[in-house]
């Protein structure tokens, strides 16, 4: 592996096909991986035609494997986009977003080889539709943005397709990030009419109650990620933090039997509760909303066990707060308008609730949360961020007393 990474990196691709080929290639025992070498090895040489019929291969044997699919379309339309700057991706944190380039192609050789891949993925399907893999469906999802993207004007299939993708994999968490890439290339107006198509096409009769809290909670942060719900009013984005956090409290039921390492139904809404309180406060600059966004995370850090460590860290920072402040903090979060909704939401859910409901685990973490101790640790941590802003300026002043000094003396 290492020759032929040193081959590779020296632009040295039919050696190194060579070497895999031979005995020493032999020493790499898992099929698959081998042929993902090949295949890369081909499309750097540029010979796209033999990296194609590699990629196949590994569709057949490995149809979930989306970055092997990406990499065919790219051998296929002849495209080195992807491999321009392979040995500068990160493998770790892949980009989402890959440049496509068509300008070589005529429309009819466009329309063949799109053709082909429509029947490589229509194959893959048949093959795994008993299963509950991704990749097939998001290849389907590809091929009609790169008809998009082509200028084909099929928007309404790409939607469509969005859409079917949304009906099988929705209640997933992974969901808003697999379609992020799609929904970039998609107009405002048409964001807004996919959105519509889910609120409309969400399945809240007969699903589960975690499927339906999953979908939910899908619609939310596609809404989020095309931008649709930061340009509401400011009524409306408080509004729908409300009704998220009663959103949060109703499920939490559905939690009270897992494990405290595992991952709680709805702790996203948290989340996305706290982007709208944040945006709030970019927008009014009212301190009182991040003040809200920080309790609404720190109800969140209370019940998730995981994180208990954070939460004890959250305490051990309290450090004599101005009681007036605080005061003053919890003051303006009793309001029944603006800052204080989400929390009142909260609070009453905590006082209502019973053990019964909820779990013993969550109804202790509920009920060991104070409001009152997070304004507290809230002015604290304002007041510890402001004394080393202090002290930082303090030591710029003197380095630059002591540069002056120096300065006379040249």
């Amino acid at each position: 592996m290492v020759y032929i990474s040193l081959l590779e990196q020296q632009s040295k691709y039919k050696d190194a096909l060579e070497v895999l080929s031979g005995n020493l290639g032999s020493l790499l025992v898992i099929e698959v991986d081998k042929l993902r070498i090949q295949g890369r090895l081909l499309a750097r040489a540029r010979d796209y035609s033999a990296a194609v019929d590699v990629y196949k291969k590994i569709l057949e044997l490995s149809p979930d494997d989306w970055e092997c699919f990406l990499q065919y379309l790219s051998c296929l339309f002849e495209d080195d986009s992807m491999w321009k700057f392979f040995d500068d991706i990160d493998q770790i944190h892949p980009t989402k977003n890959i440049e496509c380039k068509f300008s070589h192609l005529t429309e009819e050789m466009f329309d063949s080889r799109i053709s082909s891949a429509s029947e490589l993925v229509q194959k893959l399907q048949r093959d795994t539709e008993n299963s509950n893999l991704r990749g097939p469906h998001l290849a389907e999802i590809e091929i009609e943005k790169r008809k998009f993207l082509y200028g084909k004007k099929n928007d309404s299939e790409l939607l469509k397709s969005l859409l079917q993708y949304f009906l099988k994999f929705g209640h997933l968490a992974c969901y808003a990030s697999d379609v992020e890439a799609f929904l970039q290339v998609l107009p405002p107006h048409k964001k807004a009419e996919f959105v519509g198509m889910l609120v409309e096409n969400a399945d809240s009769v007969s699903a589960s109650a975690t499927t339906v809290l999953g979908q939910t909670t899908t619609i939310l942060k596609v809404q989020e990620l095309t931008g649709n719900i930061f340009e509401l009013p400011l009524g409306e984005i408080e509004a729908s933090a409300v009704k998220l956090a009663k959103l949060y409290c109703q499920n939490l039921p559905l939690s009270k039997d897992l494990d405290p390492q595992e991952s709680m139904f709805g702790e996203e809404l948290l989340s996305l509760i706290n982007n709208m309180l944040v945006q709030l406060y970019w927008r009014t600059r009212d301190f009182c909303y991040l003040a809200e966004a920080i309790m609404v995370l720190e109800l969140g850090l209370a019940i998730r066990g995981t994180v208990q460590e954070v939460s004890n860290w959250l305490l051990n920072k309290i450090n004599n707060p101005e009681d007036d402040q605080v005061e003053r903090f919890l003051t303006t979060l009793k309001r029944n308008e603006g800052p204080g909704q989400v929390l009142g939401v909260l609070e009453s859910f905590i006082a209502t609730s019973e053990e019964s409901e909820v779990g013993s685990r969550i109804f202790e973490s509920l009920k060991t949360w104070s409001k009152a101790d997070s304004a507290r640790k809230t002015v604290t941590a304002q007041q510890r961020v402001l004394r080393e802003f202090l002290q930082i300026c303090e030591s710029k002043r003197k380095l630059l007393e002591k540069l002056k000094q120096q300065m006379t003396h040249v």
